[in-house]
């Protein structure tokens, strides 16, 4: 078994000399020069059952973070996009949020409401589709109880 850290540091050097590594279609997908990539083969050839499941571990709370944003209403596109944003935010323990995610904000048809935001300011004022995916801090922010959003604990919302 392959440490994680050797192998984010083979992608990372792989990386540095120009080799990308890739997920795609479950696939592990190694694009760059000739050279490059003639120097890196060897190494990614046999380390590629170890490299694909990292890659695909790490995958997972995207795919699920991206279908749960797609239920909320946001376009498959965006959803995929949003979701990566998101999981790195939630990595770097960014306390911001989206309102997509959180309980309090309702939609009919493409009008969202948040059922709060007399709270805070806007109560009855729709909420255009632009505005429920923007990151920003919001204290009364509730996560859906799907399990799909990884909210820091004791953070300040």
């Amino acid at each position: 078994m392959t440490s994680e850290t050797l192998l984010k540091s083979v992608l990372e050097q792989s990386q540095a000399d120009g080799v990308t590594v890739a997920l795609v279609d479950s696939k592990l997908v190694i694009t760059g020069s000739r050279p490059a990539l003639g120097e890196w083969r060897g190494v990614l050839r046999e380390l590629k059952p170890e490299l694909l499941e990292m890659m695909r571990r790490a995958a997972r709370p995207v795919s699920r973070r991206a279908a749960a944003l797609v239920r909320r209403g946001v376009d498959r596109d965006a959803a995929r996009a949003l979701a990566l944003l998101l999981v790195d935010q939630a990595a770097r323990q960014d306390e911001r949020h989206v309102c997509v995610e959180c309980r309090h904000l309702s939609r009919v048809r493409d009008v969202y409401q948040c059922a709060q935001g007399r709270r805070i300011g806007f109560g009855g004022t729709p909420l255009a589709r632009e505005q429920v995916v923007v990151l920003h801090r919001c204290r009364i922010f509730a996560p859906l109880d799907d399990g799909t959003v990884d909210v820091q604990a004791g953070a300040t919302h």
